[in-house]
């Protein structure tokens, strides 16, 4: 259940980047626990679900606005050593795995990473329903995120 400040600062925060729709905090992020109650598998147990969906509402909001910057502050890809991973195509077709180490390559590439696949899919994400969380982090819009909370985006995932 989301916490009543959490709630209001996340509705407050959707007021300010007129996005359109609310976060459902309500329900639990899929794969967080398993169905004997274990929990298990999630990259970091640590990390709440409303910090989950509050970094989801910034991401959803920062690109609904087209706030090439912004996304690329929350993205934070300077948070590894190499940066986060961006799957895309080369001109045969085949997936191709590159690195996006810094802001100035993410910006010069931002519309091959966030791609209108991406923005379309982001738009439909309506609450802790539609993330789910494995070893390796969070996931949403089909896996075409990955993502930590507490680091930013580990992988985009712009083959389409």
């Amino acid at each position: 259940m989301c916490q009543p400040i959490k709630f209001l600062l996340i509705s407050y925060l959707l007021l300010l980047t007129n996005t359109s729709q609310a976060l459902d905090c309500k329900s639990k992020i899929q794969g967080r626990f398993r169905e004997d109650g274990s929990g298990g598998g999630v990259y970091d147990r640590t990390i709440s679900d409303d910090e989950v969906l509050e970094f989801v509402l910034k991401l959803k909001s920062a690109i609904a606005r087209d706030d090439r910057r912004e996304v690329a502050k929350i993205a934070n890809c300077t948070s590894s050593k190499r940066g986060c991973r961006w799957y895309t195509h080369d001109t045969n077709g085949r997936s191709v795995e590159r690195y996006i180490e810094n802001e100035d390559i993410f910006l010069k590439n931002y519309d091959e990473i966030i791609t209108d696949s991406i923005k379309s899919n982001l738009a439909k994400v309506k609450g802790a329903n539609d993330i789910s969380a494995k070893f390796q982090g969070f996931s949403i819009c089909n896996g075409s995120i990955w993502f930590d909370p507490k680091r930013g985006v580990i992988t985009f995932n712009s083959s389409e």
